[in-house]
This record gives structure tokens, C-alpha cells and sequence, in this order.
């Protein structure tokens, strides 16, 4: 939910909060530079902006709701810079941290575990471990276990309801929008929510496995899990049963390295001043 002290601008820790954000915004896309020249991707300076511009309406609104999503995407992209460092506990600490706050981030797990690397999924199991409990002890010392108990209803009972509300941005809502008579007159069919979930789980699984099983070989590849850790960032976002537009400002980085390896394909490739007018009218789009 949001953080509703964070969000008065006139109130001092709005202000912070604020403050903070825009400092997360600007060490999410230094880091997306960084790992991009790692990759051997020359990077313009106008990434970051581009980056920016694309999700304008998205950090507007993770700015005034105070959410943690913006958060959750910088927190995988330490996770992955710390990662092809090999500093593994440093790494999977920000992704535990990652999963804590967004529960779709659990995701990277069985992720992980597909792509051969255990010692991250393991270490960061164990983090979890660790982390979980601390933060229900702190939070709430005299009954640590009522906070879990009461974090796991409050789940149960929102998270179906919340799914298929108007405002969602899920994958799952927008099939329930064209396949299910929800009174807004845009189905083409009237599938039950049961069918509209199992075929979404469906779905997620494909993805999942679009990410995992092509060229095996090359999981271990630093270009492959920076690659893959984008894609994963996305399918959070489409897997999650209710997504909002701030939940979209987690594809900062994925945003960033699109923009960054389109710009290297554009130099490698003759040019055609005909595609011009048509990428700025994709990127007008997308800012729309």
C-alpha cells in the first residue's frame, strides 16, 4: 500500500521520500549505464532521459502514492551488478530486500534455479530466512507471528478482488477485460474468473519459459542474465494479479536496456532515414 506520511509534499518526510526517489531513479540508471558498458554497449548520454520520458505518467505516479516499486526494480539491478561481480551475498542480500518488498520478485527464484546458478538461489533463501523474521520481530516484538499471519490474510482476501478491478494494469485483468462479462462491455467472451485465472497462470508459464529454455547454453553468459533479469523485471510486472501504473516503474532498467542495445543495433546497420519518423512516433507513443 502506499506510504501515505511519504506523499504530502508539504509535509518534511514527503519531501525526503521524495528526495530519495529521485536519488534511487538516478543510481538505477547509472547502474543500467554501467552494466551496459560492462557489456561492451556504448551507451549515448541520452539514455537515462529516454529511459525517464518513456515512463514519465509511471514515476508520477509512484512519486505521489509512495510506493516501493520503483525501489524493487533498483534493488534487482544491484542484485545484478553485484552479481556478475561475484559478490554473491552482497547480491542475493539486495534481491532478498527485492523480494521483501514486492512479493512477485520471488520469481528470480525459480528463475535461478533453471539457469543452473543455486549458490544465489540458496544464498538468497537463506537471507531470506534471516530477513523475514528480523522485520516481523521489529516491527511488531510482542507478537511477531500475528504480523506474518495477518500479512498472509490480508493477501488472501485483496488480492482476488483487487484483479480485476478497473484500475489494474495486470496481464490477468487485461483478459478479463476482453474475455469476461464484467459490465464494461468490451468482452468478446464471458469466461468464468477461474478460467481467466488458469488461463493467465498458463500464460505467466510460457513467458517463464521463453526466459529459461532458449540456448541453453549460454544461461551462464554475463550478456544472457543481464538480458534475462530484464525480462524477468517485465514478467513481474505481467504475473502480478494486481499491477497499477506505478508498479511499471520497475522496468526502469529494462527501459534503459532496450533503448541502450537498439541504439547499438542502429549504428551497426546501414542507415534508412525512413525508420526515423517511425521510432519517434513508437517513442511518442509509449510516452502517451
Amino acid at each position: 500500500d502506499g506510504i501515505a506520511p511519504f506523499t504530502d509534499p508539504s509535509d518534511l518526510s514527503g519531501v525526503g521520500w521524495s528526495a530519495l526517489s529521485v536519488g534511487w531513479v538516478v543510481l538505477t540508471l547509472w547502474l543500467s549505464g554501467r552494466l551496459l558498458t560492462q557489456l561492451g554497449v556504448r551507451t549515448p548520454v541520452w539514455i537515462g532521459v529516454a529511459a525517464v520520458l518513456l515512463l514519465v505518467r509511471q514515476l508520477t505516479s509512484v512519486f505521489s502514492m509512495g510506493q516501493a516499486d520503483l525501489w524493487t526494480g533498483g534493488l534487482a539491478v544491484i542484485f545484478l551488478f553485484l552479481a556478475l561481480r561475484d559478490r554473491p551475498w552482497l547480491a542475493t542480500l539486495a534481491l532478498a530486500l527485492c523480494a521483501i518488498l514486492k512479493l512477485p520478485a520471488m520469481l528470480f527464484l525459480p528463475y535461478l534455479v533453471c539457469a543452473g546458478r543455486w549458490g544465489l538461489a540458496l544464498k538468497t533463501v537463506v537471507w531470506l530466512g534471516l530477513l523475514v523474521p528480523l522485520g516481523a520481530v521489529v516491527l511488531e516484538p510482542g507478537n511477531p507471528i500475528h504480523l506474518l499471519t495477518a500479512w498472509g490474510a490480508s493477501l488472501v482476501q485483496t488480492s482476488p478482488g483487487q484483479a480485476f478491478t478497473i484500475g489494474d494494469q495486470s496481464l490477468m485483468a487485461l483478459l478479463g477485460r476482453f474475455l469476461m462479462n464484467d459490465g464494461y462491455g468490451l468482452n468478446v467472451l464471458s469466461l468464468s474468473r477461474p478460467v481467466i485465472t488458469g488461463l493467465t497462470l498458463a500464460l505467466d508459464a510460457l513467458l517463464f519459459l521463453s526466459i529459461v529454455l532458449p540456448a541453453r547454453a549460454t544461461l551462464k553468459d554475463p550478456r544472457r542474465l543481464t538480458s534475462d533479469v530484464a525480462l524477468v523485471l517485465i514478467l513481474m510486472v505481467l504475473a502480478s494479479p494486481a499491477a497499477w501504473l506505478a508498479t511499471y516503474t520497475v522496468l526502469l532498467f529494462p527501459m534503459a536496456l532496450a533503448v541502450g542495445l537498439l541504439s547499438e543495433q542502429l549504428r551497426a546497420r546501414p542507415r534508412d532515414w525512413t525508420l526515423v519518423p517511425l521510432a519517434l512516433l513508437t517513442g511518442l507513443f509509449s510516452l502517451l
